[in-house]
């Protein structure tokens, strides 16, 4: 059960535009769990935007800190903000497509509760997007002090040009795509729920996006994505997981694109944009890819999954180099 405070924009219905403004409307959702100590100068960079015909959702997953009371207040300061407050805790995931349900704009942007936008982020993700389906920027990691590290997200985790991330190929095993550093359109996202259990939701938004009508990259660093042992999203330097084996993390990696493939086969209506021979041929290598990584277990070597994608070997192992892909391949598929 969700209890709303705040009429907002959320109440006024799908796709509304401000009598003021003939911008797209921008539905920001602000996910939350205990975030007290960091929300109102999150909260604050989002109000500050450049862009100000925006509704914000901030969707509070039954936090037992002063999070929803200052969700609260700004609620009744802004009359764009609405808090939606979960009777009990969901996780993640289950918030988020509590909030998309209720978000009424154009597009979607999601913001994690700690972060801090710069003024420009949405007005230079909208002006990029120019008919895809979404766009996405790169973020600088800042301390729980809000220093900057030296450091960006893309760069921490080993991809080195954004622009891989515009071809749905090459996230189908890996995501250079932050949740916080995105804009997508609003009924794409909604097209993909429920979320499947893995991997992280906006992997799965990054893909869909991708695969339908393209996602853009824009160079520069958009958000101030703080890093802090409180944080309840993107771990990516505290509480980092325990070392796995390589045909451990094979397994996680085939579980992630079996689920990104269910998402393509079931939910994108793919066979609407296979048109031409070579596509369909694809489309079909990949429903046959979809049935096999159902099967990991017990397998030493799986030699179809490795046929299968021997062909689009460059595309899924773009965040490394392409001249080794054939042997990077060959260890990806020793899960047994």
């Amino acid at each position: 059960m969700v209890e709303q405070v705040g009429t907002g924009r959320a109440s006024s219905g799908p796709g509304i535009r401000s009598d003021r403004e003939a911008a797209p409307l921008i539905s920001v959702i602000v996910l939350t769990y205990n975030g007290e100590k960091y929300l109102d100068i999150q909260l604050d960079s989002i109000i500050s935007q450049s862009h100000t015909n925006i509704e914000i959702i901030i969707s509070d997953d039954a936090s037992t800190d002063r999070t929803a009371e200052i969700a609260a207040r700004y609620a009744t300061e802004d009359s764009r903000v609405v808090l939606l407050q979960q009777s009990s805790n969901v996780g993640l995931s289950a918030n988020l497509e509590s909030a998309l349900h209720s978000a009424c704009g154009l597009y979607v942007a999601v913001s994690d509760q700690d972060d801090i936008w710069e003024e420009n982020k949405l007005e230079v993700l909208l002006g990029s997007v120019t008919g895809a389906s979404g766009a996405f920027s790169d973020s600088a990691i800042i301390d729980a002090n809000g220093d900057d590290t030296g450091t960006t997200m893309m760069r921490h985790v080993g991809w080195r040009d954004g622009a891989i991330g515009s071809h749905y190929l090459r996230l189908l095993m890996d995501n250079c795509v932050s949740g916080h550093a995105l804009l997508i359109n609003r009924e794409l996202a909604l097209s993909i729920l429920p979320f499947a259990p893995v991997p992280v939701y906006d992997q799965q938004l990054a893909f869909a996006a991708a695969y339908k009508k393209g996602l853009v990259y824009v160079p520069g660093l958009l958000v101030r994505h703080r890093q802090h042992a409180g944080n309840h999203n993107n771990k990516i330097i505290y509480s980092a997981p325990g070392k796995l084996s390589a045909k451990q993390r094979n397994r996680l990696a085939f579980g992630r694109m079996n689920s990104m493939l269910g998402i393509l086969l079931f939910k994108l209506n793919a066979g609407s944009r296979e048109s031409d021979i070579r596509s369909r041929l694809r489309f079909w290598f990949l429903a046959v890819l979809y049935r096999r990584t159902q099967r990991v277990d017990g397998k030493r070597f799986m030699m179809a999954a490795f046929l299968l994608l021997w062909p689009f070997r460059q595309d899924l192992l773009a965040a490394s180099s392409g001249r080794r892909s054939t042997l990077r391949l060959f260890k990806l598929c020793r899960v047994g």
